[in-house]
């Protein structure tokens, strides 16, 4: 940034320079111009007057021979009267030149006063105003340094902040979750056991019911028919000893048999009944469970949405709260970097003043260089004035009171000459002086600048590679937060998936439990059917036995009246024998 500053700087006071340079040149061209015309006028009427000198001098040296030959004659005279008004018109013209040059002198001197004046006003602008730039410099590095102090403060707080809420918010949303988890297994679990221990409990108590109706109904119809068959058969047993008594008592049997069989058909239609019923209550209470289920289920669904929303509330505020603390960053970082700026805008003023007071040091500096060449062309035209006033006074050896005055005249401006150069080497001097200074001081403060525009440059980078290592933290938690919400989704979405596979179970079992229990209906309308046609059967089988012992009854009644009558026919023929025996005895 420096070396660039410099070849600007460095480049700007080469345009001034180019666009300063005609101007004086025009200057430097109109003071020797003028001062050539004036010496060469002056250099011209010495010329003129040299011949006249000479002619005088001839005539000076005819003259003593005339004076000791003859008289003065009329041409001495009129050349001596030429002598005087050509020796007074080149005092008047010498007067004429000291008084130009002392003008010139007191103009030159003035003119010089006024720009030291000037420069000093200028040296002292600039003082101030180095004073001011140190001064405002050090204000806006120590309100730099204060406010990437506090910055960094600030950031620091705000970023332990940050971790430490979001560590809290990691762990309870991980204890949550567990506990989440955990409640919901449980209540799962719980729920699962219990509905199975209580269709379990349900089945085995149907089972029993139904086992235990199904031995008693056959204990009884066992015990009936075993006592019925006792009686039967006691009857026959009867029936044979007692024969006719029998034989009457059968029609009592039969009548007796008759209402048993009524009797039967009559629990038999009890039975149906209670079966019947017994079905509905089955089917009513399988369709409460059902229902009952149904709404467990509904609400365990219902309530593990209503958590999931929840979780999802929760998840959103979360993310909405954090998204608020990145814009409040953002926002802090858009300050800090409008702070940057403005500094760096101040920089660029600073800098800017810099190269006016730099092209200003130039524009002083290309005026010295013209004072120097302006002193090095009165110095030549001294010298110049100093051969011709040497070539004067070897011709004005005649005139030497003229010439010993005009030597004092000469010695005096020569005195004020070298007294005004001391004045302006010293000027030039205090202006070097002056210059060093003002460019060790400029040398310093770009020094000062430089290391304070470094320590800021560094002093920025830091603070930008703080800000990308917590833009890269932020982007590493906004990751880190949007992989534990898609693992919380994929979470939920394994959760909905175990709780739709577990429904489908739950479908399956009671679908299977329904299955089986149609099973069971079917098993009992079977048995029913069973019993019925063995009742069917046992009945037909009475009635068979019945018949058979009917026809048997008859058969042994016919074979007994046979018998009867054969004994009956042999007891008339025994007694007929018997008698007609005792009638023959």
């Amino acid at each position: 940034m420096f070396k660039k500053l410099k070849q600007k700087i460095s480049e700007e006071q080469q345009q001034l320079q180019q666009a300063l340079a005609p101007a004086q040149a025009s200057s430097n061209s109109s003071t020797p111009t003028r001062m050539r015309s004036r010496t060469s006028s002056f250099t011209e009427q010495l010329d003129e007057g040299t011949p006249n000198r000479e002619n005088a001098s001839t005539h000076a040296s005819k003259s003593p021979d005339s004076v000791n030959g003859s008289e003065p004659s009329i041409p001495q005279e009129k050349s001596q009267s030429e002598y005087l008004k050509i020796s007074q018109e080149k005092e008047q013209q010498e007067s004429l030149a000291l008084e130009e040059l002392e003008l010139q002198k007191k103009a030159i001197l003035t003119e010089s006063e006024n720009k030291l004046r000037d420069l000093q006003q200028e040296a002292e602008t600039y003082r101030t105003r180095i004073l001011e730039l140190e001064s405002s410099l050090e204000k806006s590095l120590q309100e730099n340094k204060n406010q990437s102090k506090d910055l960094a403060v600030h950031l620091e707080a705000e970023k332990n902040k940050h971790n430490k809420e979001i560590t809290v918010m990691v762990e309870k949303h991980k204890t949550e979750l567990e506990s989440l988890k955990h409640q919901q297994d449980a209540l799962w679990t719980e729920k699962l056991q219990v509905l199975k221990q209580q269709y379990q409990t349900e089945m085995e108590k149907l089972r029993e019911k139904c086992e235990q109706e199904k031995e008693t109904l056959l204990k009884d119809k066992e015990i009936i028919f075993q006592a019925h068959i006792e009686e039967m058969n006691e009857k026959t047993l009867e029936k044979l000893d007692v024969k006719q008594t029998e034989l009457e008592s059968l029609s009592s049997e039969l009548s007796e048999v008759l209402k048993a069989r009524h009797k039967l058909e009559e629990e038999l239609s009890v039975l149906k009944d209670q079966t019947d019923k017994m079905k509905q209550e089955l089917e009513a209470k399988m369709d409460e469970q059902k229902n009952h289920h149904q709404q467990q289920v509904d609400s365990i669904i219902k309530e593990h949405e209503v958590s999931i929303q929840r979780t999802e509330k929760a998840l959103k505020d979360q993310i909405n709260q954090l998204e608020l603390l990145l814009k409040e960053r953002d926002k802090h970082l858009k300050e800090h970097q409008a702070h940057v700026e403005n500094l760096e805008a101040d920089i660029k003023r600073s800098e800017g003043e810099l190269q006016q007071a730099s092209a200003k040091l130039d524009v002083f500096q290309s005026y010295q260089s013209a004072t120097h060449e302006q002193t090095k062309a009165y110095e030549e035209q001294l010298a110049q004035l100093q051969q011709k006033l040497l070539d004067l006074e070897t011709e004005r050896i005649l005139l030497t009171k003229q010439v010993a005055e005009v030597e004092a005249q000469k010695k005096d401006v020569c005195t004020e000459l070298d007294a005004h150069k001391i004045q302006v080497q010293d000027l030039m001097q205090q202006l070097e002086k002056q210059n060093s200074e003002m460019e060790q001081k400029v040398k310093s403060l770009t020094q000062v600048y430089e290391s304070k525009l470094e320590d800021g440059n560094k002093e920025q980078e830091q603070t930008k590679q703080i800000l990308v290592e917590k833009e890269n933290m932020i982007l590493q938690m906004r990751e880190g937060q949007k992989k534990e919400i898609e693992i919380l989704t994929q979470k939920l979405s394994a959760k909905e998936d175990s709780i739709h596979i577990l429904n489908e179970e739950y479908e399956t079992k009671f679908k299977n439990q329904e299955k089986k229990m149609e099973k069971v209906k079917q098993k009992a309308k079977e048995m029913q059917e069973t019993l019925k046609k063995k009742l069917l059967d046992q009945e037909a089988k009475l009635k068979k036995e019945l018949e058979n012992t009917a026809l048997e009854l008859s058969q042994k009644e016919k074979q007994f009246n046979a018998k009867m009558l054969e004994m009956a026919q042999a007891n008339s023929a025994g007694i007929s024998d018997a008698v007609s025996r005792l009638e023959t005895n």
